[in-house]
């Protein structure tokens, strides 16, 4: 029973080493906002690009938070983004922290263990999701036309 217990632990331990998106938190503006994904992924804009952005119909259709493990939380958030019907996203915080947890591993067969520190880093980025509609994309820049989907 104990090897089980200490395989469990390690294997958790190996699963949030090796890193990923940890947790996902979507704010819609409204219940009646569009839904439904026409970008392959979202655009990151930048404060400078708002008018342009605004000026071919886009809309902030809420704000998206995501926090990874030991990965960054960038690219997933703007694949989620496109998920939940927006086309381009502005940063509006970013922040990295490392956090330390304790596994626990058995080394020897008399039941002796140790305690191991492991360090995960997080990252968490929160975005402000824009929707601009397929018919204003020609009025985008090539750097800032989404890949549709």
């Amino acid at each position: 029973m104990r090897d089980r217990v200490a395989a469990a632990v390690i294997l958790f331990g190996a699963l949030l080493a090796c890193g990923g998106v940890q947790s996902e938190r979507w704010e819609p503006r409204s219940s009646d906002q569009p839904s439904n994904q026409i970008a392959k992924t979202c655009v990151r804009m930048y404060r400078g690009d708002i008018k342009r952005v605004a000026k071919a119909g886009g809309l902030p259709i809420g704000t998206l938070t995501v926090t990874a493990v030991n990965a960054d939380a960038l690219d997933p958030a703007l694949d989620s983004a496109a998920e939940y019907g927006g086309t381009h996203c502005l940063m509006l915080t970013e922040s990295d922290s490392d956090e330390t947890s304790t596994m626990v591993v058995q080394t020897w067969g008399n039941g002796t263990t140790s305690v191991t520190p492991v360090r995960a880093h997080k990252h968490e980025v929160r975005l402000l999701v824009v929707r601009v509609p397929r018919s204003g994309w020609e009025a985008l820049p090539g750097v800032l036309m989404p890949p549709a989907k």
